[in-house]
């Protein structure tokens, strides 16, 4: 059983998260990557110190992402735990991205990240494959 102190954590994350989530489409509705860079920035935060859901790679991933000025926002997803995590990051510099934070997270956790591309939304299902793999 959660404790009190635990529960209100829990709680404040989902109400946070679906705050965040109704500030993004209006953001995305405005252009405003930035401000959205900065929700994914708050919900890894969130997931990280209210559900308790990431780890010491992650964090090390989430972090080497989001040094200006590479990245707007990444977060954990696939619940955490070595998961995933995401990061918005411009599509004309996916490369230098990706390259950049393999190092960052290199020098801190003594091995490299693998990268999936998304490049649009509303494609549907399909594969990802690691940049650099032919399809």
């Amino acid at each position: 059983m959660l404790n009190e102190s635990t529960l209100v954590k829990r709680v404040g994350k989902v109400v946070g998260e679906q705050a965040r989530v109704l500030q993004a489409r209006h953001l995305l509705e405005a252009g405003d990557i930035k401000g959205v860079g900065r929700l994914l920035n708050a919900s890894h935060v969130s997931l990280r110190n209210n559900v308790e859901v990431s780890s010491k790679e992650l964090n090390a991933l989430v972090g080497a992402s989001i040094q200006p000025p590479d990245c707007e926002g990444a977060r954990l997803t696939d619940a955490g735990f070595a998961g995933s995590a995401i990061a918005l990051a411009e599509g004309s510099q996916v490369a230098d991205f990706c390259q950049t934070v393999e190092v960052r997270y290199n020098n801190l956790i003594g091995c490299a990240p693998t990268f999936y591309e998304a490049i649009t939304a509303g494609e549907g299902v399909r594969e990802l494959l690691p940049l650099g793999e032919p399809a």
